[in-house]
């Protein structure tokens, strides 16, 4: 372990939170922009304090989970991690979870722009960043003038009825699900048998129909020899992020799968 890294990294994390807060940018908003009306006043001495004050609270915050998390505990973060293809043998895993994008509703290397570039972790267009995201919206137009459908009848229903107003957006739809699909096969493979597999995600509107992403995985999950051991919906109390009312997501639903059986692909 390299000690001095490890703490670069947390400087760099504490220097991450504060970036938009002591900037004109608007704290709340999905996309990184000045806001005329916002009256947010920004003093150049603000950027210090903040970063102070953040670096005691998450000092302490640190010094409190050290005590309580167990020792033999290590946290690996792949360099080049892809939630579609797991680079960990078979049945290496009791437990995922994980929290996917809201489909259509957060364009997520625009809402993380500023602090991405300030880091230097990107220069230059997102677009190839963009690209790699489940949920893009960065799709060709050689791909979304055909109608695709998932196999799940009540979720070809809702992108049938898109494609007769959007084709893009039916097919951005799709590809959120397929690509999903081909992260509850690389979790099943990497999954103990008996493992749980936990999945909190919203539904959302698109196009004026109502997508319910959770119903449409539980589908997916059961073909991909999942067993749905249960799930619950949680209502969402404060919103962070500004987004129009009728767009607005005001449940996640939390689902526990479970892996009963080795499938041979």
């Amino acid at each position: 372990m390299n000690a001095g890294k490890d703490i670069t990294d947390f400087f760099l994390a504490v220097f991450s939170s504060i970036i938009r807060s002591v900037s004109n940018a608007d704290n709340h908003c999905t996309r990184t922009v000045i806001r005329k009306k916002l009256n947010k006043q920004i003093h150049p001495s603000m950027a210090l304090t903040k970063f102070v004050e953040n670096l005691l609270l998450y000092k302490s915050r640190m010094e409190e989970f050290n005590k309580s998390a167990p020792k033999d505990i290590r946290v690996e973060i792949p360099e080049n991690s892809d939630a579609r293809y797991l680079e960990y043998p078979d049945a290496h895993f009791d437990l995922a979870v994980t929290s996917p994008p809201y489909v259509n509703a957060v364009d997520y290397p625009r809402t993380h722009q500023l602090e991405m570039y300030w880091l230097e972790m990107q220069n230059g267009s997102l677009t190839p960043l963009k690209k790699q995201h489940i949920g893009t919206e960065s799709v060709s137009v050689k791909f979304y003038n055909d109608l695709h459908l998932t196999g799940i009848d009540e979720a070809d229903r809702v992108i049938s009825a898109i494609y007769e107003t959007d084709k893009r957006r039916a097919y951005i739809a799709y590809k959120f699900l397929e690509d999903m699909e081909k992260n509850l096969q690389e979790v099943h493979r990497v999954l103990k048998k008996g493992g749980r597999y936990v999945i909190v995600i919203g539904n959302n509107t698109i196009r004026g129909h109502r997508f319910e992403s959770w119903k449409y995985l539980i589908g997916m999950a059961e073909r991909n020899h999942f067993e749905l051991d249960t799930y619950f919906g949680s209502e969402i109390i404060k919103h962070f992020i500004k987004i129009k009312r009728e767009q607005r997501i005001n449940t996640d639903w939390i689902i526990v799968l479970k892996k009963n059986k080795i499938h041979a692909r």
